[in-house]
């Protein structure tokens, strides 16, 4: 396995970094994962790293780390969400998957009547993506066609909206 550092808002690849999965990387349908990697401060001959630039590009919410197999897939994707815990061999890092990023975002208004559930999806991505993180949306249309408005006023997370909208059914508005 290969751990790359990104830089969240670009999607840069910043470096590799010698992590070790601490805790099980959960993913979950509708849901946040969660997953928690160990940074060693010494190589696996038990000398200490000389060179650690790659703690400095771990940022709590800029940084993404990607787990990828031994054909360069990604398997597991999670953004720092807190400082990361020293100990005395080394530090642990925890991560939320980005969908976490969403919950921490909010919906404006907007109106669609008639519209493709499908596209309603991609403009809530799209408002996610304003000054954010520029998330690409692939959402083929579904033929449920709904009415929904929201309204900056009432705080909602996009995350949130997204569930809502993921258990409509045609005769359902909102």
């Amino acid at each position: 396995m290969r751990f790359i550092i990104c830089d969240l808002i670009t999607g840069t690849v910043l470096d590799e970094a010698p992590l070790v999965i601490a805790e099980d990387l959960t993913r979950q349908l509708k849901g946040v994962g969660e997953g928690k990697f160990f940074a060693p401060f010494f190589d696996g001959e038990g000398r200490l790293y000389k060179s650690r630039y790659w703690e400095k590009l771990i940022v709590p919410w800029k940084s993404l780390i990607l787990v990828t197999d031994e054909d360069g897939r990604i398997i597991w994707h999670g953004i720092p969400n807190s400082t990361a815990t020293p100990g005395i061999n080394g530090q642990e890092i925890p991560c939320r998957t980005v969908e976490e990023y969403l919950l921490r975002r909010y919906m404006p208004t907007a109106e669609f009547l008639d519209v493709d559930q499908a596209n309603i999806f991609a403009a809530m991505i799209n408002a996610a993506n304003v000054n954010g993180i520029g998330l690409e949306v692939d959402a083929p249309l579904t033929g449920v066609i709904l009415e929904r408005l929201y309204q900056d006023a009432e705080n909602t997370r996009i995350g949130d909206r997204l569930t809502e909208l993921s258990n409509a059914s045609p005769a359902s508005t909102g």
